[in-house]
């Protein structure tokens, strides 16, 4: 019996270890799934204020019918519902390059060095490596309202870690709602309201 619980004992910490590196990949896996496309993100991810303004937003577009949404249930907007109405704290530690391997991360005063830039695309040739410097040369002149850089939200996931919420801004007053569902190896996004085409 004591050799059981010696064996227990020093198996959880591996245990514990495991679990903790299925949920950070699963995260990753989640921010990867929400921002993989975007080019340009703010360094700062959204506040909770501004999380709420979109969330809500979104949810009252699902509550007037104005969207459609096949595949979730009653039970699971519910789900979402509760999960954005009870969000006391929202993690805006700022985005690691570690996390959006595709993205550039635009620094606060929203110039992006060139080298960066370049590193992050992966250019294949000569050619692209024109094309993304010129790019970002483009964004580094443009105003404020010129540059389409997004600002992301870190993603809210409730407590069973199978549902999760992820919203973003960018210039004009554009945003986005995603809803995601875990499905047992990735994330699926169910249901996207957004302002942009």
């Amino acid at each position: 019996m004591i050799r059981l619980l010696l064996i227990s004992y020093l198996l959880i910490p591996g245990f514990k270890l495991l679990a903790q590196d299925y949920h950070a990949d699963k995260y990753l896996k989640l921010i990867r799934t929400g921002v993989f496309n975007k080019i340009f993100i703010n360094r700062q991810p959204m506040p909770i204020d501004k999380f709420r303004v979109v969330a809500r937003v979104a949810l009252e577009t699902i509550d007037n019918d104005t969207v459609e949404v096949p595949g979730l249930s009653r039970a699971e907007i519910e789900i979402y519902r509760t999960l954005i109405n009870n969000l006391t704290v929202i993690d805006t530690t700022s985005w690691r390059d570690s996390e959006l391997i595709t993205c550039v991360i635009v620094p606060g005063e929203s110039h992006v060095n060139v080298e960066y830039a370049i590193s992050k695309f992966k250019p294949e040739g000569k050619e692209d490596v024109k094309f993304y410097k010129q790019m970002v040369d483009r964004f580094n002149r443009g105003s404020y309202t010129d540059k389409w850089i997004y600002t992301f939200s870190r993603p809210i996931i409730d407590e069973t870690g199978n549902y999760a919420v992820l919203t973003d801004t960018s210039e004009l007053n554009m945003f986005g709602c995603f809803f995601y569902k875990w499905n047992g190896y990735a994330w699926k996004e169910m249901l996207n309201i957004s302002t942009r085409n």
